[in-house]
């Protein structure tokens, strides 16, 4: 296996703490604890701040982003733009986002980091609004001194980009770093850019096998309803030993049970492979060609040219044909009015309205004309080739669709592990305003992605109609039914022929279906083989931990008297439960 261990580490915020119920919890220094202590916890926060500067403060060499534009860093996988978009639209990522205030409660909730069996490792009460990345140092830097110093672990993580980003740039953990291999939660990858998705994804990178990172959320959920105001952190460690030794009991059955998926997961992988016809090696070429294209660092632009202006003139570009076409139409149907005061009062604004829109847009391109020549001259063939400009209005389109599809999905959640829902239920004003909110958004998202896949259908007509464009890529149209049902494979993500470049050979991963289904499965049974041999080494731990404890059971029956016949009775019945589970429920082995 790739790594020993893999782990997942996430926040909770429903076990807050009112300040109202009482002071602080009494003082928990107890040997079996989960629990780091605060001054374990204040030691790691002051350890990231005497690195890491605050948002405020600039550091003197430290160049504009602007001016040296986009690059990968030493160390990490993906260019700045990349994590930044990952940083934007990711909720947990922005430290000051306020999801439990500190003015209401004394606590704000838990972090724990988990073993892939949902058996809590560490855990720390957090007292800050937002998920502090010092929480996350504390957690692993304890986690790592009980381990061997040659153990490597995977790290499943939410924000994982964008955690790896700043240990990196600030040296936090510089031992540890390189033990670390980095990947995000598979629920949460829809809140992060493609390809991050490609770098970080479980399902897209080595050594994770099936393992996503989930096991967190199981767990705090079954704490969730643990939230008194005397002695609360005793409580929450009573009841994480009494969820580890319920896990303990069905170690086994989970072992079969993902034993039994994955082989039916890798015989699927398999045939799929079959199908395309392409062998192994060709594959992971293509794989490869694939991570390096799509992981590139954007274009540097002038220095004094913000990167947004230039996505901003696109979106004006892309607006601006729908604008003309409806100021049209009106014009049209006005002109059937007659030529009464009303109609040309709003002949003339409609009109006015055009020209101030087409002023705007002008000024905004004669500014990148004096700024950015050749990206000026890119964005004037734009206007002028129809197929370009489509593809230019289909990107603008599925960007913000895109983006209302993750706001969505991010309200969907938090509507679902709500504080007022766990406590007040389904009928509360807060929760059924949320519901009635994301209810009323969802005609315009289906409306947004209607269009998107009109212009799909529209590049794909003048494809068939124009010699120019056979061997243009045209982008694939998104399932409007499963909007909402996003997985790491899915259209939505894939921006593929929406740059309206046509290239005389375009790559195989990119134009071809048999070899793109291909890629997939390849990498799904690549996924599988992980799987069985993480699984192998469980089996054989769980094995040996079983077998000592039978033999010790098995010595302490003959050590014992006749007087002690209940004592022997029950280690007699002990010992026969532990062989049965040992012998019977690792057949694998």
């Amino acid at each position: 296996a790739r790594f020993h261990s893999v782990l997942c580490l996430d926040a909770c915020f429903e076990q807050q703490r009112c300040k109202g119920a009482g002071l602080q919890d009494i003082a928990l220094d107890l040997p079996w604890t989960c629990f780091l202590s605060p001054t374990g916890v204040e030691k790691a926060r002051l350890y990231v701040e005497s690195l890491r500067p605050s948002k405020g403060k600039k550091l003197p060499l430290e160049l504009n982003e602007l001016n040296e534009g986009d690059r990968v860093e030493p160390g990490l996988y993906l260019p700045n733009s990349v994590v930044n978009g990952c940083e934007t639209s990711f909720k947990a990522a922005n430290e000051n986002h306020e999801k439990a205030s500190t003015m209401a409660f004394a606590s704000t909730g838990l972090m724990a980091v988990i073993c892939r069996h949902d058996r809590v490792l560490r855990m720390v009460n957090m007292t800050t609004m937002g998920e502090k990345q010092y929480y996350a140092v504390a957690l692993l830097s304890s986690l790592f001194e009980e381990l061997p110093s040659w153990w490597r672990l995977g790290v499943l993580y939410d924000i994982a980009c964008v955690l790896h980003r700043s240990m990196s740039k600030w040296k936090i953990l510089p031992s540890l770093l390189p033990r670390i291999d980095w990947g995000i939660s598979v629920f949460h990858a829809f809140g992060h850019q493609w390809p991050c998705q490609c770098m970080y994804h479980p399902q897209k990178c080595k050594g994770f096998g099936f393992s996503d990172g989930e096991g967190c959320e199981r767990c705090l959920g079954a704490l969730k309803k643990l939230a008194p105001h005397h002695r609360r952190l005793f409580v929450l460690s009573t009841q994480v030993i009494h969820w580890d030794e319920a896990t303990a009991q069905s170690q086994a059955t989970w072992l079969m049970k993902h034993y039994v998926r994955t082989m039916v997961r890798l015989e699927a992988a398999r045939e799929r492979i079959g199908e395309c016809g392409l062998s192994i090696p060709t594959l992971q070429a293509g794989w490869r060609d694939q991570l390096e294209t799509q992981s590139k660092p954007l274009p540097v632009v002038a220095k004094n040219l913000a990167g947004s202006f230039v996505n901003n003139i696109v979106s004006m570009l892309a607006t601006h044909a729908d604008e003309e076409a409806g100021h049209k139409n009106l014009l049209k149907e006005i002109s059937k009015l007659g030529e009464d005061g009303t109609s040309a009062d709003v002949k003339f604004d409609l009109t006015l309205q055009a020209q101030n829109w087409q002023d705007y847009l002008n000024r905004a391109c004669q500014q990148l004309a004096q700024k950015d020549q050749p990206t000026y001259s890119a964005l004037e063939k734009a206007r002028k080739d129809k197929f370009l400009g489509l593809c230019l209005r289909a990107h603008a389109v599925k960007h913000r669709l895109r983006t209302r599809i993750q706001e969505h999905c991010f309200e969907s959640e938090h509507l679902e592990w709500s504080y007022f829902r766990s406590t007040l239920g389904k009928n509360h004003q807060a929760h059924a305003q949320t519901a009635e909110a994301l209810k009323r958004r969802l005609p315009g998202i289906k409306a947004l992605a209607r269009r998107y896949n009109g212009f799909c259908a529209q590049l794909s007509d003048m494809k068939a109609q124009s010699p120019i464009h056979k061997n243009a890529v045209i982008p694939k149209p998104v399932d409007i039914n499963g909007l909402f049902d996003i997985g790491v494979d899915d259209a939505i993500w894939d921006n593929a022929g929406l740059d309206g470049d046509v290239e005389e050979t375009p790559p195989a991963w990119l134009a071809d279906e048999k070899t793109r289904e291909g890629i997939k499965a390849m990498l799904m049974y690549d996924q599988g083989k992980e799987e069985i041999s993480q699984l192998n080494i469980e089996m054989q731990a769980l094995f040996a931990s079983l077998t000592e404890q039978y033999l010790a059971i098995e010595k302490a029956v003959a050590k014992c008297t006749g007087e002690s016949f209940i004592v022997i009775a029950r280690l007699t019945v002990l010992s026969a439960d532990t062989g049965t589970y040992t012998f019977r429920c690792c057949p694998l082995i």
